[in-house]
């Protein structure tokens, strides 16, 4: 959807770019790209940013055209990935502003553009109605925003921050070793980030589907990885601290203090959090006189619906 927000003389407000962005958040938009700024830091201007990142939208703006360390807004706020401009040579363009808004890089000197079809205040610098070579980080910035769309597009359950993580993992490291205030991470590298996205996991069942802290848990799925790494698993949002065992399939794991009730496990990695599969975490300590764990569960199995509480039944299972 494209939005307009400058007059035919490349002046607007910071007002009409607030309202692009929740207009565009509001209306489904997954990729924001915004090929201008201002000099001036806007409270509103960062509340809109965060609404449309809240709601799920991948924002990239464009560093500046300043050549200097000025900041821009709002590749400058929180929640923006800041885009710089490359030549053709892999060098960063001169007048690509530089500090600590860069999160990427990508071509925009000498860049084929679409321009209007009707006279502007361009056109007095020569350039033509139509299409035009420019020269910018507004046209850094699409190329960056284009790329964002494709890693939505192979994997739609990537928010924004999977979005971002994993083009700055695979952009080409420019200039000084790791990210640096003139390239960001790096100059964006399409092939790279699609051929080696990571599979978002799915985890496909429990066993047991219920047990007391400590219990351990096969979480059987896809896609987990070959070894833990910063990886974990949930308990309703509560961490398994103890493994017994983590590969691409299957992780064993124990059911954490904390845990309680009618629960959800999750697999998060890398690439992002798993679907959510029922757990019934309980607790044997509250055992009645005579009654062994196992009358323990069949008891909370009958109370189930009124207690609220989903024990020992899921719609899915591994063995």
């Amino acid at each position: 959807m494209p939005l307009k927000v400058l007059d035919c003389s490349g002046s607007g407000s910071y007002a009409g770019i607030v309202a692009a962005i929740r207009y565009a958040a509001d209306n489904g938009a997954e990729v924001i790209n915004i090929s201008l700024g201002g000099e001036f830091y806007s409270q509103a201007l960062q509340d809109a940013v965060d609404y449309a990142h809240g709601a799920g939208a991948a924002i990239l703006a464009a560093s500046g055209n300043s050549g200097d360390s000025t900041m821009h807004y709002p590749a400058g706020c929180g929640n923006v990935i800041g885009v710089g401009a490359t030549t053709n040579t892999d060098v960063i363009a001169g007048f690509s502003t530089h500090n600590s808004s860069v999160d990427l890089s990508a071509p925009g000197l000498g860049i084929y553009s679409t321009m209007p079809t009707y006279p502007v205040a361009l056109n007095s610098w020569e350039y033509a109605q139509g299409y035009d070579y420019l020269s910018g980080t507004s046209m850094a910035t699409p190329m960056a925003a284009g790329l964002a769309a494709l890693v939505r597009s192979a994997e739609p359950r990537y928010g924004p921050a999977q979005v971002e993580q994993w083009m700055e993992q695979s952009a080409d490291d420019l200039g000084s070793p790791g990210r640096d205030d003139y390239f960001g991470y790096g100059r964006i590298n399409a092939y790279r980030t699609l051929t080696e996205m990571p599979p978002f996991p799915e985890v496909n069942g429990l066993a047991p589907t219920y047990g007391e802290v400590g219990t351990p848990v096969t979480v059987g799925g896809s896609a987990f990885g070959p070894s833990r790494g910063s990886s974990y698993v949930s308990f309703g949002g509560v961490q398994a601290a103890q493994y017994v065992s983590w590969s691409d399939t299957v992780v064993v794991c124990r059911v954490p203090a904390g845990a309680s009730g009618k629960t959800q496990v999750t697999v998060t990695t890398p690439a992002g959090t798993s679907n959510a599969v029922p757990f019934g975490a309980v607790s044997y300590t509250h055992l009645r006189a005579h009654e062994t764990p196992e009358h323990l569960v069949c008891r909370l199995l009958l109370e189930k619906k009124k207690h609220n509480i989903l024990l020992g039944h899921t719609n899915q299972s591994y063995i």
